[in-house]
């Protein structure tokens, strides 16, 4: 039987003005790390964007699992470049999408070239990751949290677009060229 590969996108944990973890933050990523571990006890590698609170998520997520992960950068989960070509700052940016919040996924690329085009971006970045992992494995991606769910599959169950909060993630399930599913980790719970 072949088995999906699983990529799950968590967003990094809360951050200060330098760009590290805050102690909430911390917190954050290890709760979060913890309710997948209970899910996905095989995660065969962790990802994050290259920026300070990506790399130190990783590093604290390695720590959770209490196993020799292997850490590595996947440049493809930085999209800012993407976003700069549609807002003049990132106040502009934030506040669009905070205008997006409890749309639907499809509503939102209906009515926004630049999620139409994070939405290209991320899935390219997911094919990438399940390519470069053995079929079957899980992988762990830390990045920005306003445009994850932007790869959800598109159709009568389409998730509301919320840029996703510390603390959850999304977990997309990918096999072939294809994500054949996707499911939020909010809480204690899988949806």
């Amino acid at each position: 039987m072949i088995v999906p590969t699983k990529i799950i996108l968590a967003p990094a944990g809360a951050a200060s003005p330098d760009g590290t973890l805050t102690e909430q933050g911390k917190k954050q990523v290890e709760g979060m790390v913890h309710r997948i571990s209970q899910y996905y006890t095989s995660v065969s590698i962790i990802y994050h964007s290259g920026i300070a609170k990506t790399e130190e998520s990783a590093r604290i997520a390695r720590g959770v699992f209490e196993k020799q992960i292997p850490v590595s950068i996947e440049s493809g989960l930085c999209h800012e470049e993407v976003f700069e070509d549609f807002y003049k700052t990132y106040l502009c940016y934030k506040k669009d999408t905070t205008g997006f919040c409890g749309k639907t996924v499809q509503e939102v690329l209906s009515i926004s070239p630049a999620m139409q085009a994070g939405r290209i971006e991320l899935i390219d970045t997911i094919f990438s990751i399940a390519r470069s992992i053995q079929q079957g494995s899980v992988a762990l991606c830390f990045s920005h949290p306003f445009y994850l769910e932007l790869a959800a599959v598109l159709d009568d169950k389409d998730p509301i677009f919320c840029g996703i909060k510390p603390g959850s993630a999304i977990v997309y399930s990918v096999m072939w060229n294809d994500i054949m599913s996707s499911k939020f980790i909010y809480g204690q719970h899988v949806i």
